[in-house]
């Protein structure tokens, strides 16, 4: 597949904010340990962002389902694990 140059760029400009926060955050942290986690969450993030557009063209061929429905069912389904986690970790309190 090809990407445009835009594709590229965005892809850059992601790469360098994540080297920039990590460099910023050794000259600000003394331990170091919220940079892996932090760049450990940036990096769950970008790969479901890469999985997400895949699966979403798969169940667009594969079922009758129109983009407003897939988007709602995908939100609610982030939003059930979202509520799970937010009751399993106790942060409402």
């Amino acid at each position: 597949k090809q990407y445009s140059w835009p594709q590229y760029v965005a892809a850059l400009l992601l790469c360098g904010g994540v080297v920039l926060c990590t460099i910023a955050d050794k000259w600000v942290a003394d331990d170091g340990s919220s940079s892996v986690y932090g760049v450990g969450l940036l990096l769950v993030a970008v790969c479901c962002d890469a999985i997400s557009p895949v699966l979403q063209e798969r169940v667009f061929g594969e079922f009758a389902i129109s983009a407003p429905q897939l988007m709602l069912r995908t939100n609610m389904i982030a939003l059930a694990g979202t509520v799970a986690a937010w009751v399993a970790t106790r942060e409402y309190a």
